[in-house]
């Protein structure tokens, strides 16, 4: 008899240890025992079979043709959450969120939005607009824009997620968002509160860190005089 909750387990730890091959055999085998046993639409079979799309299609380090394999799982996924689950479930926004992301990966940005903007609105419609369980997915929207060179689309989505988490890599986001937008005067205010932050944590540690914050604050400089040189 096949004990299953230990092949999911077992899957889990390979995964979570960077063994993605092993991960993708033992979520194959539980897909496969499901399917003979007719639980298809159970949720140890989501588990499964999105567990199997992020096996066989590791960050960072899948080609095409294992994202396009990876992405069929997640489609047949998404159709089993929307159908037993209904459009709003904690389910469904992680695995729209990893179909953005698969899809991110892929250099396909442009149809990955769409999955990111449902996975946000199903998130703010299960827990509210400003929880933090929107955080990841409010990351991801943001970031999917920003690759796009969207910075006004962004811009609102960094400044929730600064409000979320008062942190220097936070304010980063932001100032990078608004410096792609042209606004260099706030851009450069919160690179400054960037480096502040940085130096009040790490100390002597901190110049390495800020280097590459100063960096952009001498280029905003450089470019704020040349705006005020063409005008005179």
């Amino acid at each position: 008899m096949t004990d299953l909750n230990d092949i999911l387990q077992r899957a889990h730890a390979q995964w979570r240890t960077g063994h993605h091959s092993d991960a993708a055999e033992l979520y194959g085998q539980a897909v496969k025992h499901l399917e003979e046993c007719g639980e298809t639409d159970s949720p140890r079979f989501l588990v499964a079979l999105q567990g199997l799309a992020e096996s066989v299609a590791p960050p960072g380090r899948a080609n095409p043709e294992q994202c396009e394999l990876a992405l069929s799982y997640l489609r047949r996924a998404l159709d089993i959450v929307e159908t037993t689950m209904g459009a709003c479930s904690e389910r469904l926004i992680g695995i729209l969120c990893s179909t953005g992301s698969l899809l991110v990966q892929a250099g396909r940005e442009r149809e990955a939005l769409p999955y990111m903007q449902r996975a946000l609105a199903v998130g703010e419609s299960v827990y509210g607009c400003d929880h933090r369980a929107n955080f990841l997915s409010l990351m991801a929207l943001f970031n999917c824009f920003m690759m796009l060179n969207a910075a006004n689309e962004a811009m609102p989505l960094a400044r929730r997620l600064l409000q979320m988490r008062q942190n220097a890599a936070a304010y980063i986001d932001l100032a990078l968002c608004l410096k792609m937008a042209g606004q260099l005067v706030e851009a450069r205010e919160h690179f400054a509160k960037a480096s502040d932050l940085i130096r009040l944590q790490y100390g002597e540690n901190a110049p390495d860190r800020v280097k590459q914050l100063n960096d952009w604050i001498e280029e905003i400089d450089r470019e704020m005089l040349g705006t005020i040189t063409k005008t005179e």
